[in-house]
């Protein structure tokens, strides 16, 4: 595919796009400025979190979706970027949306034409693809109607998994453990129509992500975690990872990178017989756990910078520490999830092999607008639950007049 050509080699220049989301991915400043030899500008929502970063050289600003494309459109012309990184899923989204501006051609992650433009963001389209290069994904069946829902359900035992198409951080992914669950989510399906749905094996193996850096169909770097704690009741976000070393990753990391450009990531499962199932695609954004790489020896950011300035990739070898990581701030939603004792005894971060990852270097201003992001938030919805449960228990004790004999 057609790279942008860097305008000063001993120094690329890096734009970090955030439509929406912060949490680790604000740490990706840390990681492509922290090595010194590259330019590092972010342009985000006026009031994003990302402001605060140390590691940012110019900080570019919007301030609605109705400008962004022409605000970005415009930041690429002037700026003389090497390399567009999309963030967050929204980020991803809209720079997919709007692939045919010629002047956003050249950042695209996909070659033109690339089967990856529908599939890094449908699952079912992805594990099509997954296949056609070889690699396995759970026993699925892909379904557009409740009919075809219902039928699918029917060839599998409880539990098993139906999820939605599209979204991404656990959205759409509900564990069916019996039939009043179905039920209730056979309603969602039957006021969605359009929406594609997937209903696919329940697997109990570790769910993990292999991480990666790719540049003209070459591979610089690549690293893979392992879910231990997971947000929402264990099917979001991962709050406290593990590193893991394979074979097969590096399989994966090598294939992906003939299709892809830029520090991205694939999730994975693994079936009880030790194979690695391919389930959902990063590619083409960011992947939070890409943050602490550094940990079990990968730096991202000097193999983004080889990448960036034309050097032969040089793969580094992850140490294999098995370090467990807590990912902070938002491993604090587990204390709100009433999950934080069982975190802790998964993972306790007075063990000689476990570690806490609070932000990059000099970031604290920034680690402390994360916090207050995550404890202010929790604490209107407990507050919001609190007024609600109030309001029900009040309802319930008032006392209606008895009219059934009335006059």
């Amino acid at each position: 595919m057609p790279l942008p050509q860097s305008h000063n080699v001993s120094k690329p220049k890096v734009l970090l796009f955030f439509r929406r989301y912060a949490s680790s991915f604000t740490a990706y400043s840390w990681i492509f400025g922290r090595c010194g030899r590259i330019e590092v500008h972010t342009m985000a929502p006026e009031t994003h979190p990302i402001r605060h970063s140390k590691w940012v050289d110019q900080h570019l600003v919007f301030e609605s979706d109705g400008e962004l494309v022409e605000r970005l459109v415009a930041a690429l012309e002037e700026g003389g970027y090497d390399a567009l990184i999309c963030l967050d899923e929204p980020a991803r989204e809209i720079v997919l949306e709007h692939r045919d501006h010629p002047t956003l051609k050249p950042y695209l992650p996909f070659a033109e034409g690339s089967p990856l433009f529908e599939a890094a963001v449908n699952k079912v389209k992805f594990q099509q693809w997954c296949a056609e290069l070889g690699f396995d994904s759970p026993k699925s069946f892909y379904c557009s109607t409740r009919e075809e829902v219902q039928n699918a359900v029917a060839k599998f035992d409880y539990p098993f998994v139906l999820k939605g198409a599209h979204g991404a951080g656990g959205q759409q992914v509900h564990i069916v453990e019996n039939e009043k669950t179905l039920a209730s989510l056979l309603h969602d399906v039957e006021g969605s129509p359009g929406e594609e749905w997937i209903v696919q094996e329940y697997l109990t193996g570790a769910v993990g992500t292999t991480i990666f850096v790719a540049r003209g169909g070459r591979l610089y770097a690549h690293c893979s975690v392992k879910n231990r704690v997971c947000m929402y009741g264990g099917i979001g976000p991962s709050a406290i990872c593990e590193f893991v070393v394979d074979p097969e990753f590096e399989r994966i990391a090598q294939a992906m990178a003939e299709h892809v450009d830029g520090l991205t990531g694939v999730d994975w499962m693994q079936h009880e017989d030790g194979r690695y199932l391919l389930i959902d695609p990063h590619l083409g954004r960011a992947t939070p756990n890409a943050v602490i790489a550094h940990m079990d020896g990968v730096d991202f950011g000097d193999a983004m910078y080889r990448a960036l300035s034309g050097q032969a990739p040089s793969v580094p070898v992850p140490q294999n520490s098995g370090k467990k990581v807590w990912l902070m701030p938002k491993s604090l939603n587990l204390i709100f999830e009433g999950r934080l004792g069982a975190a802790l005894r998964v993972a306790n971060p007075f063990s000689r092999n476990v570690r806490v990852f609070f932000a990059g270097k000099r970031e604290w201003r920034l680690f402390a607008a994360l916090t207050f992001e995550v404890l202010s938030g929790n604490l209107r919805v407990l507050l919001g639950r609190i007024r609600r449960n109030m309001f029900q228990s009040k309802t319930s004790d008032r006392v209606e007049p008895d009219i059934s004999n009335e006059g």
